[in-house]
């Protein structure tokens, strides 16, 4: 018995290296980051509520590179949008850096093709949800922390992994709530 609980676990840990292999993501750079804070937002035009935003700033140092998840509801329609950038962390100084390509996805939501992807002029990447059907489930799987943000910079070969643990405070989760149910109240 003792034997095949051993080739059992042999077995177990040869198949999920291979199953690791299998799901990682190819040609890209895997970060697992040191810091994330999360803060809120909103954007008004004309004093009416247009958006509700929760940013998460995401760094690694001494990693140089820096970037902005953010999670947007404009007049009801989610969607994300990234910014990177690079930062001299000794100078206090930093340099935007375009992006190309950018997924959002977590273990239960797996939805590439589900945003129109938009470059603004600045080189932010912005991602609008175009299946109405996924809308919560989105907004759950950022608020709910545990995803992962690919994105591809124009300036290097290969893919940045993100993988963020953490999910935002219960504070910011009231203020995100609040601001979704003011910008419904005035539809």
């Amino acid at each position: 018995m003792q034997t095949f609980k051993a080739s059992v676990t042999v077995w177990g840990c040869a198949a999920l290296a291979v199953v690791m292999l299998l799901v990682a993501p190819a040609g890209a750079a895997q970060i697992i980051p040191t810091g994330v804070e999360y803060s809120n937002d909103t954007i008004e035009q004309g004093g009416q509520l247009q958006a509700c935003e929760v940013t998460a700033a995401i760094i690694n140092p001494p990693a140089p590179e820096i970037v902005n998840l953010q999670l947007l509801v404009v007049l009801g329609r989610p969607g994300f949008k990234v910014t990177v950038g690079d930062v001299n962390w000794l100078e206090k100084s930093s340099v935007a850096k375009r992006i190309s390509a950018a997924e959002f996805s977590t273990a239960d939501f797996i939805h590439p093709d589900a945003f129109r992807q938009d470059v603004t002029p600045e080189g932010q990447l912005l991602a609008m949800l175009v299946e109405p059907d996924l809308r919560m489930k989105f907004i759950g799987a950022f608020l709910g922390g545990r995803y992962s943000i690919r994105f591809r910079r124009t300036d290097r070969s290969e893919d940045r992994v993100y993988y963020i643990e953490q999910a935002p405070a219960e504070s910011v989760l009231d203020t995100f709530t609040k601001c979704i149910n003011a910008m419904a109240a005035h539809r």
